[in-house]
């Protein structure tokens, strides 16, 4: 099947390639491989934009004079389109999708990872995919580079508080289920039918369960706001709940999130999007009640995206004005797709995707520690069983766009080699996932969660002031003094 795709996006690309000339805008999408991280960020220093990386290749918008340095330096990259001014550039997953999409005849597409292609695509080509069945990163055109993932996390030490595997077992499945069904259903037809939508173009669906999202968060007595933004046209918003830390380490947030929107291939008639993904926004919401009941040195924030089968719209909004507050975000974990496995084997395999910084590295081991634990304390056999994935990790859910500003962040989800095949159609439903798996995850990310919150952090040292120069040497050493080079 790839060989196909691969061998439809040359004879698409070679056609395609003296009327992008033509079009030239100036700009081009590359593919450049990391050959020279020095030389790479010696261009980055002059403005190459970076959009995207992965172990052995950067995706980056170039003029025609940083192709030449590209060159000149002696960099193996891959030149793509120009790029357009109503276009932008995703990472595509799925190829069957891609294949069967009609954007295949107009998108510049390029086998990046193992499963996921670069393209530009307009709006529409990127949604015609999107319902087709793939999944979409849509790429930002800014992000800081290099990004700082070397710095470790800061020393903290963990307050004793309230016995957090105990307080898990107050997780409810009834609970859990019934916000499945709310946001599955379509209020005006009776509860948990199967007929609802949280299409993010949808406005009336996805308003209905935004109300519904901030009327649970509300009534926990947490801070909640919306956080809107225009995608398309459209006005969407993300759910935000806030429990405020209460101590000075209240500037350290930890995240627990989940999108809420949903989508199928008849998305404005319906998407209930049980297992995606109203299966990790019941997680949200149950640990949201259990915690606000809680107090913790650092701030907790419950969050719930919308736009992420758009390509990540809504956190990437999100994540780029934290970036630009200068939010000091420990960790987030985001769940995505929670409550299917296959029966047999029903092997509880787990997917923990954590990429390659060693902060989003040292969340994954949190949460492994947190599933150990609560397996000790009950004293049964595996609940969950983890598979930590560092190489190779998708991008593909909203912990994407935390790592494409700096943060560290880990995606949970079920066993990707045994994804739920009602994904992304109308027979997401309720009565085809499994709750155990949801209620498990849910336990382990509460677990988790009190845990990053728990920390108490030393105060940030204040910088002190240079001492203001007085006169007491002549005038003319003064002067010198004031003015002279560093090392002097």
């Amino acid at each position: 099947m790839l060989a196909l795709v691969a061998a439809l996006v040359f004879v698409v690309c070679t056609a395609l390639l003296s009327a992008s000339i033509q079009a030239d805008s100036g700009q081009y999408l590359a593919v450049i491989g990391l050959g020279s991280q020095r030389e790479l960020g010696n261009l980055a220093s002059r403005g190459l934009n970076i959009v995207h990386s992965n172990a052995d290749l950067l995706v980056a918008i170039c003029s025609k004079l940083q192709i030449s340095q590209l060159g000149q330096a002696g960099i193996q990259f891959d030149l793509l389109q120009p790029l357009g001014e109503d276009t932008s550039p995703y990472l595509i997953y799925d190829g069957a999708a891609l294949e069967s999409s009609c954007s295949l005849d107009t998108a510049n597409a390029y086998p990046y990872a193992e499963d996921a292609y670069i393209a530009q695509l307009r709006v529409d080509q990127a949604e015609a995919l999107a319902i087709a069945g793939a999944d979409l990163v849509r790429l930002s055109r800014a992000i800081p580079w290099p990004l700082d993932v070397a710095t470790p996390m800061r020393r903290a030490s963990v307050l004793p508080s309230v016995s957090v595997e105990s307080l898990a077992q107050a997780v409810s499945p009834t609970l859990l289920i019934h916000h499945v069904c709310k946001l599955q259903d379509r209020d005006a037809l009776g509860y948990c039918n199967e007929l609802g939508t949280r299409y993010s173009f949808a406005s009336a669906g996805l308003n209905e369960a935004a109300a519904y999202l901030y009327s649970a968060y509300t009534s926990y007595g947490l801070q909640v706001t919306y956080d809107p933004f225009v995608f398309n046209s459209m006005p969407m918003t993300n759910v935000v709940a806030e429990l405020m830390g209460s101590t000075g380490s209240r500037e350290h947030v930890v995240i627990l999130s989940a999108h809420y929107d949903s989508i199928s291939p008849q998305p404005y008639d319906a998407a209930p999007g049980a297992d995606d993904n109203a299966s990790g926004v019941a997680a949200v919401l149950e640990v949201a009640r259990l915690l606000s009941e809680q107090s913790f040195p650092c701030t907790i924030r419950f969050i719930n995206f919308a736009g992420e089968e758009q390509g990540l719209i809504g956190s990437a909004h999100y994540a780029e004005q934290a970036y630009r507050r200068g939010d000091m975000i420990d960790g987030v974990i985001n769940l995505d797709m929670i409550a299917y496995e296959s029966l047999p084997p029903g092997d509880h395999l787990v997917d923990i995707h954590a990429g390659t910084d060693p902060r989003s590295v040292l969340l994954a081991d949190e949460l492994v520690a947190s599933i150990s634990s609560l397996e000790e304390a009950i004293h049964e056999l595996p609940l969950l069983v983890p598979q930590v994935i560092t190489a190779g990790a998708t991008w593909r859910s909203d912990h994407g766009s935390f790592w494409a500003r700096g943060f560290p962040a880990v995606l949970g989800s079920e066993d990707m080699d045994d994804l739920n095949p009602n994904y992304h159609s109308t027979r997401d439903t309720r009565s085809r996932i499994r709750p155990q798996l949801m209620v498990e995850f849910t336990k382990a990310a509460l677990v988790t969660i009190a845990r990053l919150a728990s920390r108490s952090y030393a105060p940030t040292p204040t910088p002190t002031s240079a001492p203001t120069p007085t006169l007491t040497a002549t005038p003319w050493r003064l002067y010198l003094n004031l003015v002279r080079p560093l090392g002097w």
